[in-house]
């Protein structure tokens, strides 16, 4: 069997979001006894080298036209036509709308389908307009959370049979309950409030901030706001906003961290926040759960399913509960000591190679009888992580 995937999410030597789940995928399906080939198809070199002999890359630069159209839809089919592959995966939410073989889409999160978000709207217009037919022409559909499953269900209008969740992994810590150092370069102390911002509006950064405000004026001691991963126009808007809030010197705002600083950014935080408005799965929580971090996160779209009863869950745009939900943990010890427990067995529900067998079986399925999925069951659906979720009182 051979495998192609469209593989452009790796052109980064630091992948975000789509780069690291098909890093994290790929690792784990080399890491299986398969006789299988796997075919990467990009329009540039990759910053990555698996380091197996039965991955071939396959580069094409273009044409790309604006971002990504022509490539998806031009080159890309191109690309496959040229190596032949007994099925096509495309890992980041698209997909051409014209295939000569069986194709599989993993969708990361729906928004696309509802809000325009950061995206252009010439980007917006295009993924509403073409994610649809290539989601209902897909044999297919993978994605990484219930709530994700049934939205597409719903708005695309595709059967729940064709829609298999493949919960991702978050690599394995050998030594979670350790603490890295801060680089003494940052200039930040231990205990502070942490978040991982965005300018993209669903994640709500500056509604945190607003929360912070109200922290700072009922609880002047509470430690500083560390906010890390904002581009440089996010950092300015942010800085301005903390400005007008008159808590300039309680805000510390990031650029792009590496990934050894965001991990020493979680083991040294007293708190982690997560007020996303909509999530299709939401690995910073889980990566916070792993370094021991006590977590806060929003109860909207996936989030709950995702950290179960790990977190403490608020309203995503109640500011006045946040306020009160991140007072409340700075002040228990014991409360951040249940959560940092809590979050250390729930990160084990979410395994890559659970996440690898699962999509390895439907790779079978179709290379199979190449006709378009119904509902599949592997051995891996009993370990799918439970969507109870708990509310630590007054959360």
């Amino acid at each position: 069997m051979r495998i192609a995937l469209d593989a452009r999410e790796l052109t980064s030597p630091e992948p975000r979001g789509g780069g690291r789940y098909l890093l994290g995928l790929l690792t784990a399906l080399l890491a299986r006894d398969d006789d299988v080939e796997y075919c990467l198809l990009s329009w540039s070199d990759l910053g990555h080298d698996l380091g197996d002999p039965r991955v071939q890359v396959v580069v094409d630069p273009g044409p790309r036209g604006a971002r990504f159209r022509v490539w998806d839809q031009w080159t890309l089919p191109k690309l496959v036509r040229r190596t032949s592959p007994t099925i096509l995966h495309c890992p980041v939410n698209l997909a051409p709308l014209r295939q000569r073989c069986p194709t599989i889409v993993t969708v990361h999160d729906t928004v696309m389908l509802h809000e325009r978000g950061e995206a252009t709207l010439t980007e917006f217009l295009y993924l509403r307009r073409f994610l649809p037919p290539a989601l209902r022409r897909a044999h297919a559909i993978l994605t990484v959370s219930e709530f994700s499953a049934a939205d597409i269900a719903r708005e695309v209008g595709i059967s729940s049979k064709r829609i298999i969740v493949t919960y991702p992994g978050v690599d394995r810590d050998p030594d979670s309950r350790s603490v890295s150092a801060l680089p003494p370069e940052i200039g930040i102390e231990p205990g502070y409030v942490f978040h991982l911002g965005a300018t993209d509006p669903r994640k709500n950064t500056s509604e945190l901030l607003e929360s912070y405000s109200e922290l700072i004026g009922d609880h002047p001691e509470a430690p500083p706001l560390v906010v890390a991963g904002l581009q440089p126009e996010g950092q300015v808007a942010l800085k301005r906003r903390a400005e007008e809030l008159g808590v300039p010197t309680r805000v510390r705002i990031l650029g792009y961290v590496s990934d050894e600083t965001l991990r020493a950014l979680y083991d040294n935080a007293r708190v982690f926040c997560y007020p996303s408005r909509w999530e299709g799965f939401g690995f910073p929580a889980l990566e916070a759960m792993r370094a021991g971090c006590p977590v806060i996160a929003a109860d909207s779209t996936s989030i709950p399913e995702v950290v179960g009863d790990a977190a403490l869950l608020v309203a995503p745009n109640d500011r006045e509960a946040w306020a009160r939900a991140i007072a409340r943990a700075l002040a228990s010890e014991s409360l951040r000591i249940e959560l940092r427990e809590r979050g250390f067995r729930r990160v084990e529900a979410f395994r890559w190679d659970r996440s690898a067998e699962r999509t390895f079986a439907v790779y079978q399925q179709i290379a199979g009888d190449g006709r378009p999925l119904s509902r599949i069951e592997t051995s891996g659906s009993a370990d799918t992580p439970t969507r109870r979720s708990a509310r630590l009182p007054n959360a």
